[in-house]
């Protein structure tokens, strides 16, 4: 019993029970989900503003949109290299490895891109359709890579929701960052429908991060390691959580203030708020996702202290804690 008391401090108090080079390499994967996400984000913008909006294209966000999946890639291509033997094995198992399905689809969403920034491009739809597609299936891959991992705290459906989110919350509020610059004196009633469009995808996504997170910390999931991971949060990271929730909460505020304002006489005022959307939608994902990666506990059959802590037969986290 002292021994678990005395890992339970150990765990509350800061130390890393992860292996060294673990912990090293989460900001390369924090780049390539959040880039990739957003890419994929702005593109969907893209294609909602052309086609059903009739605005026409926008080429900087294209070239944004391509940019940042580019760094995305390089970024989970720097995080591979680190084992040569793993990487190898995540390019050449796309039949079974999800991991190695994330990769390929990311490398083909790029090319897709690339293509559609070429000089002389012009629309269509068929080649737009199969672009999105793809996207969407390294989103899916991207998700699926964590969810059939043997760590509670990301094989849950939050890590879903939370990718999907982060797409909407990114991607739109980017797009509607560079139609406020670029019409900010001069709002029309097309980039007005843009508006509204965005900032109530905006709003929805962030409800549903918000309630997807509470869920999370408040689940009765019998799982000792996802226990320990929700109490990661609630504890060690509470400062990262509550980031996330403020920025989130923010960015609720700002979109249903812009659906407001599209219906009023004030829509001049529209463009100034989606300016502001954009950094509050930044950091509440970005939080969140290193929030994601801090919070996880380490693989099951693993033998860490983590793991003799919280599979010790018998024992209650809260009740070891409050019997100090």
């Amino acid at each position: 019993m002292v021994f678990r008391l005395k890992a339970w401090k150990e765990l509350k108090g800061g130390v890393d029970l992860l292996k060294p080079e673990e912990a090293d390499y989460e900001a390369p994967l924090v780049v390539f989900t959040l880039l990739g996400q957003a890419s994929l984000g702005v593109y969907v913008g893209i294609l909602v503003s052309t086609y059903m909006l009739q605005i026409p294209l926008e080429l900087v966000a294209l070239h944004l949109s391509t940019l940042l999946m580019g760094i995305g890639v390089l970024a989970s291509i720097f995080h591979a290299s680190r084992n040569r033997l793993k990487a190898y094995r995540v390019i050449f198992n796309f039949k079974s490895s999800w991991l190695s399905r994330e990769v390929g689809l990311a490398a083909a969403f790029l090319l897709f891109l690339l293509a559609s920034t070429v000089p002389g491009y012009v629309l269509n739809s068929l080649y737009d359709a199969t672009t999105l597609i793809v996207g969407f299936l390294t989103l899916t891959a991207m998700a699926a890579s964590y969810m059939t991992l043997p760590r509670p705290s990301w094989s849950h459906y939050n890590t879903l929701v939370s990718f999907y989110c982060s797409t909407i919350l990114l991607g739109f509020s980017l797009l509607g960052f560079i139609y406020g610059l670029k019409y900010f004196e001069a709002i029309n009633a097309s980039i007005l429908a843009y508006h509204r469009v965005a900032s109530l995808l905006i709003a929805m996504a962030a409800l549903i991060r918000l309630a997807s997170l509470t869920l999370y910390l408040k689940g009765g999931d019998p799982d000792p390691v996802l226990r320990v991971s929700r109490e990661l949060m609630l504890n060690r990271f509470k400062p990262l959580l509550s980031l996330e929730v403020v920025f989130l909460l923010l960015s609720f505020v700002l979109a249903v203030s812009v659906q407001l304002l599209t219906f009023s006489g004030l829509a001049r005022y529209v463009n100034a708020l989606m300016l502001m959307t954009l950094p509050s939608t930044s950091i509440s994902e970005t939080t969140g996702r290193m929030l994601f990666y801090s919070s996880r506990g380490p693989p099951k059959g693993r033998i860490t202290v983590f793991n003799v802590l919280v599979r010790s037969r018998g024992l209650r986290l809260k009740g070891a804690v409050t019997g100090i």
